[in-house]
């Protein structure tokens, strides 16, 4: 055998035996870290110009009509590159809050808790429209400030397909109904007290709203924008709250984070409306959950306290075909978080994940 045979053969095995560094499904691709000062929320994303959009601000503790609770103090919004992590953009507006992205459009809704929501050019930062809301906020002895602890940012729920904006109205009982072709308010849909939490199956036209003191959830036909039903949730011994909500539209499911105790995981059947069953095994203290229809899964985030087990599981990954679990990554590994944690580019199915100490954790969510 001559030298170039030998060397062939040389190759051949080296390649037949040569392991390959591909990417491996649920995965840490890589940690960015972003500085800013302060803590990190509602981050959004448009996967079409690849930009992610955060709020960020300080912890307070305000009272928030009968229930006391965190919020950020508003120190400004920011754009970042998904690439590479950095800052490509501050907006002039120094307010802070829940946020809302139409990609289509690429329109950012900002709702800082008042009676104006902000409407802004995801490309420049510039201000398009400032909506006025029809929304209550109480009163004491001190109004000014008053109405400044009060203030609850709502959350959002967007069909892409109608260019429709729907925003929860805590203190009224509300969720308004926007046009984001003309930036108006054309409908306020009236629900019970307090509603905290939505999420939407386009596919069904259905919206589903969830309430912080409520143990049910409002079933709303968006094209009539009308109640026509309601799903009871209740763990056989005492009531539950709804805090936070999501749709898999692939299995039509819905999944309930309560916010009662251990903070369950539920899921519930939308073709019969019915509970279908509690998620087993899973820690106590579920702070927020997201859904990949395209991969059919969920992500649940954990809070670690004193009071939750002991566990270091701090991020969880569900097959929402069989409410398995298919992985979880420790406290030592990505690190803890709050709640409004993840963030899904459903273009990439890449799943960005918030630590406390302002890093955002990258994984990959492919199905390999």
């Amino acid at each position: 055998m001559n030298k170039f045979w030998r060397l062939l053969v040389f190759l051949l095995i080296i390649f037949s035996t040569t392991t390959y560094n591909t990417a491996i499904s649920d995965s840490v691709i890589k940690t960015l870290t972003v500085d800013l000062p302060g803590y990190l929320s509602n981050p959004v994303i448009n996967p079409m110009t690849k930009k992610m959009y955060i709020s960020y601000g300080t912890l307070t503790t305000n009272d928030c009509g009968g229930a006391c609770a965190q919020q950020v103090k508003p120190l400004g919004l920011v754009a970042i590159d998904l690439q590479s992590g950095k800052i490509i953009r501050k907006f002039k507006s120094k307010k802070s809050g829940s946020l809302a992205i139409n990609p289509n459009t690429n329109k950012i809704y900002l709702d800082t808790g008042s009676k104006k929501l902000l409407v802004l050019n995801g490309e420049n930062g510039k201000l398009v429209s400032t909506i006025t809301l029809t929304r209550e906020i109480p009163m004491g002895e001190n109004p000014s400030k008053d109405e400044e602890a009060a203030q609850i940012s709502g959350s959002f729920a967007i069909d892409l397909n109608k260019n429709l904006i729907y925003l929860t109205n805590y203190h009224s009982g509300t969720i308004a109904v926007i046009n984001g072709t003309e930036n108006e308010v054309i409908s306020n849909i009236k629900v019970s007290s307090r509603p905290s939490t939505l999420a939407l199956n386009p596919n069904t036209n259905k919206l589903y709203v969830g309430y912080g003191l409520k143990d049910e959830i409002t079933i709303i036909d968006t094209l009539s924008n009308s109640i026509v039903g309601t799903i009871d949730i209740y763990n056989g011994d005492s009531s539950i709250q709804p805090s936070s909500l999501a749709v898999d539209t692939s299995s039509n499911r819905l999944y309930v984070q309560t916010n009662y105790r251990d903070n369950y995981l539920f899921s519930v059947d939308l073709s019969t409306e019915n509970l279908v069953n509690k998620i087993e095994g899973l820690p106590p203290f579920i702070n927020y959950i997201n859904v990949n229809s395209n991969t059919n899964k969920i992500y649940a985030s954990i809070s670690l306290s004193e009071e939750s087990e002991k566990t270091d599981k701090v991020l969880i990954i569900l097959d929402t075909k069989n409410n398995q679990e298919i992985k979880s990554f420790l406290k030592g590994e990505i690190g803890t978080s709050r709640e409004f944690s993840i963030t899904i580019d459903s273009s990439t199915n890449l799943i960005y994940y918030f630590t406390d100490d302002k890093k955002i954790v990258v994984i990959d969510g492919n199905n390999n």
